[in-house]
């Protein structure tokens, strides 16, 4: 029963066995015929691209010979031009130049010249300064699109963490009129160039960065520049905005120098309506400690006039043009101001320069730790001092009197005070 068994299963074995064998040798049958329709295949194909390469062949003998045909024929033309004596060779050189206009406007049609760009398209294409950029308004892009020989501050985006925007006296400030490259720095540091206000240009050694001072003591940094050869101009992107300087008063107030500030409103209230406010001036301004315990308003307006008197003067001198071994100058009080390195002595009286190149609108602010006088007596606050002041200086009245000794109380607390 067992043998019966086993002969069965292998008999079914043998049976799966042969179907498998006969699958297998059906499916090599139609890889076989699949693979010989393949070679047929590339076959045509081969036969196809001997056709192409002969057809290409006739295509080039063609070519050839048509270009042989024109060229001959273009050689009887010109013959035939030379040989015909009705027609000027003046009129077949025109024909020839209007063919040439005619080509030569058709491949311009075909491929524009790009024009240069003007100042405003760098700065709208520029992706760091298209912040700057949307802050013009039409005047000015009209200006930067036209103007030659101009330097534009646009300040990088970056530097609108504070702000998106600029007032327009703000935004003209970042224009100056005039070509300013490398040499502006590297010949001439620590100079001075008007936009609206002043700035002043200087290069910080430590950074090897050129600078831009402005206002308020701001300074920004050159990042990149990019000069507009079609303009003679250039843009220099700056770190950070500049500050537009602002008056005397306003300025030394925003640095805490309170004492200066309260003199020179004093100062202002009493010259309301003169002409000193359209000059330009450099004051040599004491610090707070240089005034000690002395209020101005206590001083009433004369004394203060004449503190004011001794410590400026007309023009603007920067501390690069204060540099030069003994320099002189002169006080509105009509003394000397002799300066030693960074030391400012009138009558012998020294104080050391501490702060330098305050830009102000209508001043240049140095500042001391001293308050200065002078033994030149000048009772007339005007600019200059006229003989009939000089008369009426010279007859001393009881209210006179009066005043000198409070004059010279205050000058013996000053001279304590820098003794001590």
């Amino acid at each position: 029963m067992e043998i019966y068994s086993l002969s069965s299963q292998l008999h079914k074995f043998q049976s799966k066995k042969v179907n498998q064998t006969d699958g297998l040798e059906q499916d090599n049958i139609r890889l076989k015929e699949r693979l010989f329709n393949s070679e047929n295949q590339i076959e045509l194909m081969q036969h196809e691209i001997q056709g192409l390469k002969q057809s290409n062949k006739e295509l080039k003998s063609l070519l050839t010979r048509d270009d042989a045909e024109l060229r001959f024929l273009d050689h009887q033309a010109l013959e035939a031009y030379e040989r015909e004596e009705s027609i000027p060779r003046m009129m077949l050189c025109a024909c020839l130049f209007l063919v040439g206009m005619v080509l030569a406007q058709s491949s311009e049609s075909q491929h524009p010249v790009a024009r240069p760009l003007n100042v405003y398209q760098v700065l709208k294409q520029l992706p760091e300064t298209s912040k700057f950029s949307s802050l013009l308004d039409p005047e000015l892009q009209s200006y930067l699109q036209n103007q030659t020989n101009i330097t534009v501050f646009a300040p990088h985006n970056d530097a609108f963490h504070h702000t998106l925007l600029l007032d327009r006296n703000t935004t003209k400030y970042h224009i100056l009129p005039q070509l300013c490259l490398e040499d502006c720095w590297t010949k001439d540091d620590g100079s001075l160039y008007k936009s609206t206000a002043y700035m002043k240009f200087w290069i910080n050694r430590d950074k090897n960065t050129k600078q831009i001072e402005s206002g308020n003591m701001q300074s920004a940094a050159i990042v990149n520049s990019i000069q507009v050869s079609s303009q003679q101009s250039v843009v220099h992107i700056i770190d950070s905005i500049l500050t537009v300087p602002l008056d005397i008063e306003t300025t030394l107030g925003n640095l805490k120098f309170t004492k200066a500030k309260q003199l020179m409103a004093l100062v202002d209230q009493h010259h309301a309506n003169s002409s000193r406010h359209d000059e330009m001036f450099t004051l040599f301004m004491p610090n707070n400690q240089a005034f000690g315990t002395v209020d101005p308003n206590t001083l009433g307006l004369d004394i203060n006039d004449m503190i004011y008197n001794v410590h400026a003067v007309r023009g603007l001198y920067t501390s690069q043009q204060l540099r030069h071994p003994n320099s002189t100058i002169h006080n509105l009080a009509g003394s000397n101001i002799a300066i030693r390195e960074n030391q400012i002595s009138i009558d012998n009286n020294t104080a050391n320069i501490l702060v330098k190149d305050i830009i102000a609108e209508n001043a240049l602010i140095h500042t001391i730790d001293q308050v200065l006088w002078t033994t030149t007596w000048v009772t007339s606050t005007n600019d200059t001092t006229t003989t009939a002041a000089k008369n009426a200086a010279s007859k001393p009245r009881p209210s006179t009197y009066i005043y000198t000794f409070h004059w010279l109380c205050v000058v013996y607390y000053f001279v304590m005070l820098n003794k001590a």
